[in-house]
């Protein structure tokens, strides 16, 4: 009786629905982790972090200060509020509309340095953008621990609570060990789907069979009458 409820054509359609329910499967599987490199590389990349919020600040110099040895920065001659020169060290590639604004507050404070906290965050988040979530989340708290004010581009909650989220464990998940879950998750998918397949086809196709053979029952009682 099984071997007559499953069909060649619903083992097909049944396959076809497995290497669907496979390829979602595939699609679908989340690492739990990132490989122990990535995370060191990370870890390496803020320690740099300081460097990057140098490369982003602005400072008042005086008239003759040589050009920067850095070539990341550069030394600019701009007029101030009130006409006097003024010469600004910065970033070398820098937005001029940005950095007259920062000139204008470096004057109007009396100030004579700026960090461009935006830019520079920017720039720092550029180190766990590959993480997992969870990773990315205490990278991202351990880069909030090198800012003495929050950048625009982060929520309250995340700067409050960058104590407390940096002391967080990184998640460590080779890859070798999400390839074997993947894997996994994929043939199980797969088998599960034909299975299920297979067992709801033969049923539907009991039911339909056992209909269609009352309805037959039926109409030739009608017709012996």
């Amino acid at each position: 009786m099984i071997r007559a409820l499953i069909t060649t054509p619903r083992a097909i359609f049944a396959g076809l629905l497995a290497i669907v329910a496979a390829a979602f499967a595939f699609a679908a599987t989340e690492r739990s982790g990132d490989p122990a490199s990535a995370v060191a590389d990370v870890e390496q990349k803020l320690g740099t972090a300081d460097a990057v919020l140098r490369r982003h600040t602005y400072e008042l110099k005086d008239a003759g200060t040589p050009k920067p040895a850095d070539k990341s920065r550069a030394l600019y001659r701009l007029s101030g509020p009130k006409g006097e020169l003024l010469f600004v060290e910065g970033p070398s590639d820098p937005n001029i509309p940005e950095v007259e604004r920062i000139v204008r507050e470096l004057y109007e404070k009396k100030n004579k340095q700026y960090v461009a906290h935006d830019s520079a965050w920017t720039e720092i988040q550029s180190a766990w953008s590959g993480l997992t979530w969870g990773n990315r989340q205490i990278a991202e708290a351990k880069g909030l621990l090198k800012f003495d004010s929050k950048p625009t581009g982060t929520s309250s909650y995340d700067w409050d609570n960058r104590f407390r989220s940096s002391k967080g464990q990184w998640r460590i998940q080779e890859a070798v060990a999400f390839q074997a879950q993947r894997a996994m998750y994929t043939l199980g998918g797969a088998v599960g789907t034909f299975i299920a397949a297979l067992l709801v086809l033969a049923v539907f196709g009991w039911l339909w069979g056992a209909t269609l053979a009352r309805i037959r029952e039926l109409a030739n009682a009608v017709r012996g009458k």
